[in-house]
């Protein structure tokens, strides 16, 4: 039976009838009514009492739940609400929905996923839809919430862009299809991002909800009429289920809010990616002059960044030793791409052998189908590796089915954003993590006094999050600004190596130097938190553009 942990945060008496959880339960929550999946899973509540959560009543008649310890291991890896379906953590609450929705038999309940199932199975990183609703519309009910004083709400610009999406004509996926349905039916309902109710309408339709009942539905019916005219179309639908999941306890004006206003101009756009990039969003590209000052500076910290390794260096790697599956000249990566993917993972798994114990856990970061994972499984059989990504294709399906295809019992899946994961382990990994999510997998590491092994990319692409400023290190920021390392990260995706026939250039010298510093700046922020660190190459370097490597060990008093 699948598993699904809800956070509560008020203990709960056995005779209660209703019980207190955090807003991104009720999400869960409504959706393990809304599908009728009381025979398929269980509920179980876990106690975690923290006061800056919004918090709401919910009804606990005919509810079968169980309460959970929080010592059991799965949970404490877990932010909350989380599902366990055998050995894969599920955790975020679009995903938990999305696989809510995938364990039903029932072809017309599927049909929420929306398009090819598409429907917020992306990061809240890259899809506006799921910032949407697992960070924007939270933002916005904690502000109401948590607000003391009578005041106007300024609308967030997310919700003023959400009323422009739904005032434009809607994106049809399947013309065909979209054109038969509206000749059986005149009514045409418009939803937010489809012709069909989908996820994201019932994720956004709850958030809402909870909004009115706080600060009253007609203060905001001038200001975002298509928003409410959706609303509108949605609620017969959902209404009579949530009735039954919200206690009316938290209908309530508790908020001091007295009225909204708007207090920011919003582009005629919708949400989508291209639709974004006509409104004018606009690339940054290097320029030369900023490249050459933001490197003065530098030059003053009198710094060697070289990442060469030492002479005569080699892997001594036995892949004879180990299952043929786990060889990528095996899978079905492309010929030019087999021997440089084997010499990559050769580079990494030296490096986490080399620092890692029987009894040790090691999770792969951003591990696509799990070559790097799966490979240390193998070569550490006394050690536990867990499989993280965001990606559920690649995680669930592909890496799920080759583990079980080795027959490997020493490897769990978690399928979330790497933020969600809270797990102790021992040993952090991960192989080409794109831009800021190198950076994420190093304060991952650092906060649980983990070992790590990271070979970075796509320099370029590095940009502030809640976890990661730039510059990093201590000794970087006296000297350059976030503009300045922003300038060098773009300048060190300049740094390949020149092609057949061709010579280097000064672009590919001083591309190359710029990746050194991005990585030094990070070197230096791990050795500033106590860790001894080694900056090299991948070896042979001709096995990626990328090919640093940053290994670091918490030195033993």
């Amino acid at each position: 039976m699948i598993q699904l942990y809800l956070q509560l945060l008020k203990p709960l008496k056995e005779d209660d009838t209703r019980a207190f959880v955090s807003l991104e339960s009720i999400f869960p929550l409504f959706m393990h009514r809304y599908l009728k999946l009381a025979e398929k899973v269980q509920i179980l509540f876990v106690l975690r009492e923290k006061i800056d959560r919004i918090g709401y009543w919910i009804l606990l008649e005919d509810l079968e739940y169980s309460l959970e310890h929080e010592q059991e291991s799965w949970v404490t890896a877990c932010e909350l609400p989380s599902l366990r379906i055998d050995n894969v953590g599920i955790s975020g609450f679009c995903c938990v929905c999305r696989q809510l929705i995938k364990s039903t038999d029932e072809k017309s309940d599927l049909q929420l996923l929306g398009f090819r199932q598409r429907s917020l199975n992306t990061p809240s990183d890259a899809s506006p839809w799921t910032k949407l609703c697992e960070v924007e519309l939270p933002k916005c009910l904690h502000e109401i919430h948590f607000c003391t004083k009578e005041s106007f709400w300024d609308i967030p610009e997310e919700l003023l862009r959400l009323e422009m999406h739904l005032s434009l004509p809607l994106k049809v996926h399947n013309m065909p299809k979209y054109l038969r349905q509206k000749a059986d039916n005149d009514d045409e309902v418009r939803f937010i991002d489809s012709h069909q109710l989908t996820i994201l309408d019932i994720i956004v339709w709850i958030s809402y909800n909870l909004i009115f009942d706080s600060i009253g539905r007609d203060n905001l019916r001038t200001k975002v009429p298509h928003t409410l005219e959706w609303f509108g179309n949605v609620e017969p639908l959902l209404e009579k289920d949530f009735g039954k999941v919200l206690s009316r306890t938290n209908i309530i004006n508790g908020s001091k809010i007295i009225d909204c206003r708007i207090t920011k101009e919003v582009r005629k756009s919708t949400f989508y990616k291209i639709e974004a990039k006509r409104a004018g969003v606009i690339q940054k590209y290097t320029v030369q002059k900023d490249v050459e000052s933001a490197l003065e500076k530098l030059s003053e910290l009198k710094i060697d960044y070289s990442s060469k390794n030492p002479e005569g260096y080699c892997n001594n790697f036995d892949w004879k030793s180990l299952p043929t599956e786990v060889n990528p000249f095996n899978g079905d990566l492309p010929d030019k791409r087999m021997l440089r993917k084997q010499q990559q993972l050769e580079s990494m798994a030296i490096e986490v052998v080399r620092i890692s114990k029987p009894g040790d856990i090691i999770v792969d970061f951003c591990c696509g189908t799990g070559h790097l994972g799966i490979l240390i499984a193998c070569l550490l059989p006394k050690c536990q590796v867990i499989l993280l990504d965001n990606n559920e294709e690649s995680l669930v399906v592909r890496a799920r089915a080759w583990v079980s295809k080795l027959k490997l019992t020493n490897v769990s899946f978690f399928l979330g954003n790497i933020n969600y994961f809270n797990g102790n382990f021992t040993t952090g990994v991960s192989l080409h993590a794109c831009g800021s999510a190198t950076d994420i997998v190093l304060a991952k590491c650092w906060e649980k006094r983990a070992n790590f092994t990271c070979s970075p990319c796509c320099y370029g692409k590095i940009s502030e999050t809640p976890v990661t400023k730039y510059p990093q290190s201590r000794v970087f920021r006296e000297k350059i600004t976030y503009d300045d390392i922003i300038t060098i990260a773009h300048c060190a995706d300049q740094g390949h190596e020149p092609l057949p026939g061709m010579e280097e250039n000064d672009l590919d010298e001083q591309g190359s130097i710029c990746t050194d510093i991005i990585d030094t700046d990070r070197k230096l922020k791990a050795e500033e938190l106590g860790y001894k660190v080694i900056l090299k190459r991948l070896h042979p370097e001709s096995c990626t553009p990328k090919n640093r490597l940053l290994v670091g060990f918490v030195e033993k008093s």
